[in-house]
């Protein structure tokens, strides 16, 4: 799942999410669009406290260029010729792990690892 709108209307980058269930990634894109609503930013390579509950934190990572063709496709026609930027978000596993972490025990991320 992804955002769309959120460069046009915030000045801030559209969010992928990774294997998680569509329900529960929108609500995801939702806290991200409610931080920004609230004049928030979303910081690539930086914990973000503001998306989810229980003191687990969020990190973005930068979404490589070349992978928006494959990944977003609606979002480029949406935007058409005007460049936009594109993060990925990673969730902590139970003990606060990430998915470069040793350990890391939560959602298979592999493929969105291979993007940023």
């Amino acid at each position: 799942s992804y955002s769309i709108g959120f460069t046009q209307t915030y000045a801030a980058p559209e969010v992928l999410i990774f294997n998680v269930e569509r329900t529960k990634a929108h609500k995801l894109l939702w806290a991200c669009a409610h931080v920004l609503k609230d004049g928030g930013m979303l910081t690539p390579d930086a914990k973000d406290d503001r998306i989810l509950n229980n003191d687990y934190q969020v990190i973005f990572k930068t979404l490589r260029v070349s992978a928006y063709g494959e990944y977003l496709g609606t979002a480029r026609r949406y935007y058409g010729s005007k460049p936009f930027p594109a993060v990925v978000m990673f969730l902590p596993d139970r003990e606060d792990r990430y998915p470069w972490e040793a350990g890391y025990d939560y959602i298979d991320v592999a493929e969105a690892l291979s993007i940023v």
